[in-house]
């Protein structure tokens, strides 16, 4: 039987956007989809192997995080480190590494390598990518603040991929040398 889980979807100026997770708790935000539909899609495919699903359609669950995302995405200063995430599907080396990268403040970026030395991987900054690329939480876990090691914008799985990527940065007014 799989396990259910609230579903939000809505709209904003990223383009359509959605949590899902239990309680107070998210485990899955998409961002960047042109439609509902999309969306729902996106989500679907994500939760596959996971054995959940987001039969419950609930419009005004966890509200706070909605509101937080839409302020975001219109370009307010909102810290969104705030809500708890679910990443017990992940490995313990993709915990750690998401764990890091959660830390990366507004206005800040870092480097694949550098959040590999930190993670105690020097070395590793392709297996950070691969890390990154499992992010279930896109902007609660800011993996677009991590960029290539000359600076270049590399990988970002959310639908509009690099050019969603640069559009995040440019809320945060990063400019990318």
């Amino acid at each position: 039987m799989k396990t259910p889980l609230y579903f939000n979807a809505f709209e904003s100026e990223l383009g359509w956007c959605a949590i899902a997770g239990r309680e107070e708790t998210v485990s899955r935000v998409v961002i960047g989809c042109e439609t509902r539909l999309q969306t729902e899609e996106y989500l679907q495919k994500q939760l596959k192997s996971q054995n959940v699903s987001f039969d419950i359609r609930e419009e005004n669950w966890f509200q706070e995080c909605r509101v937080a995302l839409q302020n975001y995405a219109s370009g307010e200063p909102i810290n969104l480190n705030v809500f708890t995430v679910d990443l017990n599907h992940l490995t313990r080396f993709q915990q750690k590494i998401l764990r890091l990268v959660q830390k990366i403040p507004s206005g800040h970026l870092e480097t694949y390598g550098k959040i590999a030395t930190r993670s105690g991987h020097p070395g590793a900054a392709r297996a950070v990518g691969g890390a990154l690329s499992k992010n279930p939480v896109p902007l609660i876990i800011p993996c677009h603040r991590v960029v290539g090691s000359s600076g270049k914008l590399t990988g970002f799985t959310a639908p509009q991929g690099l050019t969603l990527k640069q559009r995040l940065l440019d809320l945060e007014q990063l400019a990318i040398a």
